[in-house]
């Protein structure tokens, strides 16, 4: 409600696992050695105490996205299913576009990781990448073993591994569902969502004739970011006297408060290069297009 919110982190536990905590022995112990110099040998000096520091507090400001339409009255008055409609789709483009800041506001305070590239397939470097860093991320946290992580993917990418899958020897195409994906995610403690609004595949039709060459996922705990809105102001059918003059009135105004707060440390965003071709198997050879591959230059 003041268009913002101030918060700490508090402590990363990879710094506590790091930085707190001695050893000694007993011989170190009878020679006042507590301490430990830049090498990490024994070194006299007490023990050493890790202090807790303030942290400085951290502000989070609302954006605003906004919509503004107008129609003639006349216009209105012969269509107004026109009007209803077109204000209709402005809302709920209004919300795939306030998702799109949210997502791309999240991707851009993250840390980006970038897998190697000219790995074979679609779904191999996926589930590799994604397995690796929730390895890498609970190992860092020390986090439970069932702890999930949440990975944020666009909708796009479960028709990539479908590709890629139904072109493997003795994967039947039908046999490749929504459900059979999920499943190699869960296996592996993540709960995915897969969303509009990120990495889009746009333009035009003829020129979108293959899946795109990578793929980049979120990856963070649950509680990791937190959403903040505010409804500022929502007006419809408003008749003002400067409208009036051209015989126009606004048929919608609004204006929403939107922001996203990064309370955790680890939030990472993950590029994945992937190749939708079924090349895992010793048969024909097939390019990511789906062609087959002309090794011999003949045809």
């Amino acid at each position: 409600s003041r268009g913002g919110i101030r918060h700490t982190r508090g402590p990363n536990f990879a710094d506590l696992f790091a930085n707190t905590g001695f050893t000694f022995t007993e011989a170190q112990d009878e020679a006042g050695e507590y301490a430990t110099d830049g090498q990490g040998d024994p070194t006299e000096g007490p023990k050493p105490c890790f202090k807790v520091e303030c942290e400085d507090f951290i502000e989070d400001r609302l954006d605003v996205n906004g919509v503004c339409i107008t129609a003639g009255i006349l216009q209105n008055r012969a269509y107004p299913e026109l009007t209803a409609r077109t204000v209709e789709g402005a809302l709920v483009a209004h919300q795939h576009r306030i998702a799109g800041q949210v997502i791309g506001s999240i991707a851009a305070d993250s840390t980006a990781v970038a897998m190697p590239a000219d790995q074979v397939g679609a779904l191999a470097p996926l589930l590799t990448a994604i397995e690796l860093q929730a390895e890498h991320y609970k190992y860092v946290q020390r986090m439970a073993r069932s702890a999930t992580l949440e990975v944020v993917l666009p909708y796009w990418t479960r028709g990539a591994i479908r590709s890629d899958l139904s072109r493997r020897l003795g994967v039947p195409l039908e046999n490749v569902t929504n459900a059979v994906i999920g499943q190699h995610l869960a296996e592996r403690g993540i709960a995915p969502q897969f969303v509009y609004n990120y990495q889009d595949i746009t333009g035009d039709a003829d020129a979108f004739t293959a899946w795109p060459s990578e793929v980049s996922f979120l990856m963070y705990a649950a509680g990791t970011w937190v959403r903040g809105s505010s409804d500022l102001v929502t007006l419809e059918a408003v008749f003002d006297s400067a409208l009036f003059t051209v015989n126009d009135f606004t048929a919608l105004f609004t204006e929403e408060g939107w922001l996203v707060a990064r309370r955790g440390h680890d939030s990472r965003e993950v590029t994945v290069p992937i190749c939708p071709s079924g090349a895992t198997h010793g048969g024909v050879l097939i390019d990511c297009n789906g062609a087959e591959v002309d090794e011999g230059g003949a045809g």
